[in-house]
């Protein structure tokens, strides 16, 4: 499917936007069974099943959900016997679905089951985070905001098929109400999925698209996400000369206290280690660890750090980071593939083969069964270079090495300007 069509139809008075997508059916919600202990995951299922019959029957339909007891008094379930106040908090908002279901804000419902998805995520719930954001997207389903955040936990999940249909969702809703943030956020989302499948060149026109609009709306934000994509797409490339002219947009464009900016130096720190700046990038990637927002972050974070630190000599940083990466990267999993493959390259440089190799084994292990197709080929090229017992990255000598020297220390900048 196009999402490039949909998004370029909004501006031109000729056409009519296309009908958005049907949402992809519902996800086995029994799976949370599996994934929560046995009281949380019944009082979430019984949760999520109000909510999804709540959504999906007409205003007058609600009230005949959940007939009154005998004594004409409805029940009122006693959702918030939880231990996480957040949860009990999301609960508590939802206790109306059933207790008064005509009566039920859609807003509140939405934003119920968008904190039980915030919680899960940041708990390595996966399904649990994928089908109550799906809940909020059903739960408004005209709504672009829940449908590309949708796209989001599910793309998380590994879930391509399904996110790429809540992207084209959000992107379609966001240009028939001309909501120009949603419309950029939408397309920065799928270029994403389509980075990480492998689908480099779509990737880059999606993203571009989003750059365009960005700057034509003049919402910075925005651009320097949208610089920070296509850096990353050109990283993919090999195309040096866009690396360094999109990481200079981004540091240009993101305010100095995005929360993408500590991502911004660790996705540098990866390019930089590609021709072998290791004592560059680690006092980068010193500054950062501490500033990962979320487990999978730090786990990204660490295993780069270690890997820059096996390079620089430091057995000390590459154990720690490690220890990191084998305690937590398949528990909170997004990125544990590419976290295995980071260590392993730390091994190699410690000339420990035996070691790389069991970690980019694990790597590939990993990336196959979540579909990560970036860092299936990046584990088996540094399986290879295990094979010949050769670094899977050689240094090499840039022409722009000033140009780069002078990125690192523009960010080093942006971050020092972030403590203060």
């Amino acid at each position: 499917m196009s999402m490039i069509d949909d998004s370029e139809s909004a501006s031109s008075p000729r056409r009519r936007p296309r009908r958005p997508l049907p949402p992809p059916p519902p996800l086995q919600d029994y799976e949370i069974l599996r994934e929560l202990e046995p009281h949380l995951a019944s009082v979430l299922w019984r949760a999520l099943r109000d909510v999804r019959s709540w959504a999906e029957a007409s205003l007058e339909e609600r009230p005949r959900l959940f007939p009154p007891a005998a004594d004409g008094v409805r029940e009122r379930p006693a959702y918030p016997s939880v231990g996480s106040p957040m949860l009990a908090h999301a609960l508590g908002m939802l206790t109306v679905v059933r207790s008064a279901p005509r009566a039920a804000s859609v807003g509140e419902v939405v934003r119920a089951c968008s904190e039980i998805s915030t919680w899960a995520e940041a708990n390595a719930f996966t399904t649990t985070a994928t089908v109550w954001a799906e809940a909020a997207a059903v739960a408004d389903p005209e709504n672009p905001i829940t449908s590309i955040d949708a796209g989001k936990r599910t793309r998380n999940a590994a879930m391509y098929d399904r996110a790429e249909i809540w992207f084209s969702r959000g992107n379609t809703l966001a240009s028939r109400q001309r909501s120009r943030r949603e419309q950029i956020r939408a397309l920065l989302g799928y270029g994403t999925l389509l980075r990480e499948v492998g689908r480099v060149d779509e990737a880059k026109r999606v993203i571009a698209q989003a750059s365009r609009l960005a700057s034509h709306t003049r919402r910075q934000r925005q651009a320097a996400e949208s610089a920070h994509d296509l850096m990353l797409v050109a990283i993919l490339d090999g195309n040096d000369e866009e690396v360094l002219q999109f990481a200079t947009e981004a540091i240009q464009s993101y305010p100095v206290h995005h929360p993408a900016v500590p991502g911004l130096v660790h996705d540098w720190c990866v390019y930089i280690l590609r021709i072998g700046l290791h004592a560059q990038a680690l006092p980068l990637l010193t500054q950062i660890v501490p500033l990962a927002t979320r487990p999978d972050l730090n786990v990204l974070f660490a295993s780069t750090w270690g890997r820059a630190g096996a390079g620089s000599g430091s057995r000390e940083i590459f154990e720690e980071a490690v220890r990191v990466v084998i305690s937590m990267a398949e528990i909170h999993g997004r990125w544990a593939s590419a976290a295995y493959g980071s260590i392993a390259e730390g091994a190699c440089a410690l000339k420990e083969w035996d070691r790389a190799e069991a970690y980019a084994a694990r790597a590939v292990e990993i990336a196959i069964a979540s579909g990560d197709v970036e860092s299936h080929q990046n584990a088996l090229d540094i399986l290879d270079a295990i094979a010949t017992r050769r670094m899977p990255i050689q240094a090499r000598d840039s022409p722009r090495g000033t140009r780069i020297a002078s990125i690192s220390v523009r960010l080093a900048e942006l971050l020092e300007r972030r403590r203060g």
